[in-house]
């Protein structure tokens, strides 16, 4: 999630090491993670662009708006539910689950904790 100015401050960070991981794949420079598998490290470098790029600014904006929903969704007259389920408001909450599953998942795939 985003944290104030945190995740501004660590992108270039993260995107030193991401440069250092492709060149590294690509041969471009020596071999710099000791103890590390290729395929470890593509998945790092993966998981990483998808979480800190994608996942992460994505979250915090859904996060915003289903946090939302449950007060709107109190105004009357309230819809069925078949009508609910097709509401842009419930496709946010449940992209946001999906988003943090995801990551979780892929997290938990890749080893990291």
């Amino acid at each position: 999630m985003l944290k104030g100015s945190h995740w501004f401050e660590m992108v270039p960070v993260y995107a030193e090491l991401w440069w250092r991981m492709f060149q590294s794949l690509t041969h471009q420079r020596p071999w710099g993670f000791p103890g590390w598998t290729r395929s470890l490290v593509i998945s790092q470098l993966a998981i990483g662009l998808l979480s800190t790029l994608l996942i992460d600014p994505l979250s915090s904006v859904l996060l915003g708006l289903s946090l939302i929903q449950p007060l709107v969704r109190l105004r009357k007259p309230t819809p069925p539910l078949r009508a609910v389920v097709r509401q842009s408001g419930t496709a946010v909450c449940l992209g946001v689950i999906l988003a943090s599953l995801i990551r979780t998942d892929l997290q938990w795939v890749a080893g990291i904790a």
